[in-house]
C-alpha cells in the first residue's frame, strides 16, 4: 500500500545516508504530480533530490508543482518532445490503424527531426534553464543515442543508428554551450516538405497491395553540404522493440531509393507501414528524418 511504498523509501534514503553521508540521495517520479511531491516532502525527508521524466506538453507545469510542494533541489531527468503516450484520440496525429505495439494501440504521426530538435530547444530555454535559480540543479535529455525501444523507433534519439547527428544534437550543443556547431543538420523543415502520393502523414495514407506510388522529401543543408537520400520501409510491427543492429528495412519495394523522389510498389501484405525518409550530410556525419505512416488494403 502507499504508506508501505513511502516508508520503505525513507528506509531506503536512510539506509543510503548511513552508508555515505557526503553524497546526496536521489529518487526519480515520472510525473512532477503534487500529491506525489508533497507526499514525498512529508514521509520521506532523508530524500535530498528528486528528479522528474517530464516531457512537453507537462514541462512547463513541473516548476509550479514544485513551488507548491517541495522545498529540496530537483532535476529534470528525461525531457523531450510529447511522448507516444501522450497522444489524445482526438489528435490528427493518432491514425485510425493499430501499429501492432499492442492491442489497443494505434499508428502515430511522428514530427521531423527538424520539428522535434526545435521541442527539445523549447524544453530548455524556456522551462529548464530559466528555473535553475529556483531549484532545478540540472537536466538530461533524452535519449542521447538512437532509441531502439518504446512505440516507434526513433521518436526520440539525438542520434541515427549510424552515430550521424540529427538537429536536436545542434540545438542541445547550443543549449549547453552558446553555440551552434560550425556544421548543421540537414534540414526538413515541417511534415509538408515529405508527402506520399502526395499526402504528407496527417492526411491518412492508404494504399493497396501491389500499387504504384510516389513519394518526395524536401530538405536543405544550412552549410549546403552535399546530401544523400535513403528512403526504406518497415512494417509497422516491427517499428518498436528491435535489438541493436536489427535490419527490419523491407527491401526490393523502391525501384532507387537514394533519389530526392522516389516511385515504390505497396507490400504484398495488408497492413501498417512505416515510409522513412533519411537525409544524410556524410561530410559532417548529420542527418534529417521524416516518416509518413500508410495502410495497405487489399485490392
Amino acid at each position: 500500500n502507499a504508506d508501505l511504498f513511502w516508508k520503505n523509501l525513507e528506509d531506503l534514503a536512510k539506509m543510503a545516508h548511513e552508508l555515505d553521508p557526503n553524497h546526496p540521495v536521489c529518487t526519480a517520479m515520472s510525473t512532477s504530480s503534487q500529491t506525489k511531491l508533497s507526499n514525498l516532502a512529508k514521509y520521506c525527508p532523508d530524500v535530498d533530490v528528486v528528479m522528474i521524466n517530464c516531457y512537453l506538453p507537462n514541462l512547463p507545469g513541473v516548476q509550479t508543482n514544485i513551488d507548491a510542494k517541495w522545498s529540496k533541489p530537483y532535476i529534470i531527468s528525461e525531457f523531450g518532445p510529447r511522448g507516444t503516450w501522450q497522444i489524445p484520440d482526438s489528435d490528427a496525429r493518432k491514425l485510425p490503424w493499430k501499429d501492432g505495439y499492442s492491442a489497443t494501440s494505434y499508428a502515430l504521426v511522428e514530427q521531423t527531426s527538424t520539428q522535434k530538435a526545435a521541442d527539445y530547444a523549447d524544453c530548455y530555454n524556456n522551462y529548464i534553464k530559466p528555473n535553475e535559480s529556483k531549484g532545478c540543479i540540472g537536466s538530461f535529455v533524452f535519449l542521447w543515442g538512437y532509441q531502439t525501444h518504446g512505440q516507434v523507433l526513433g521518436w526520440y534519439g539525438l542520434q541515427y543508428r549510424n552515430g550521424y547527428a540529427f538537429a536536436a544534437a545542434d540545438e542541445m550543443q547550443k543549449c549547453w554551450t552558446g553555440e551552434y556547431p560550425k556544421y548543421k543538420a540537414p534540414v526538413i523543415n515541417n511534415r509538408s516538405d515529405c508527402k506520399m502520393n502526395n499526402k504528407r502523414a496527417d492526411d491518412v495514407v492508404y494504399t493497396t497491395v501491389g500499387a504504384d506510388n510516389t513519394a518526395y522529401v524536401t530538405a536543405t543543408s544550412p552549410s549546403n553540404a552535399p546530401l544523400r537520400y535513403y528512403w526504406l520501409i518497415v512494417s509497422e510491427n516491427d517499428a518498436h522493440d528491435v535489438p541493436e543492429g536489427a535490419d527490419v528495412e523491407i527491401k526490393g519495394l523502391i525501384t532507387d531509393n537514394t533519389l530526392q523522389t522516389i516511385s515504390f510498389k505497396s507490400p504484398s501484405n495488408v497492413g501498417a507501414y512505416r515510409l522513412v525518409a533519411l537525409v544524410f550530410d556524410d561530410a559532417h556525419k548529420k542527418v534529417a528524418s521524416a516518416v509518413i505512416p500508410f495502410y495497405v488494403k487489399s485490392k
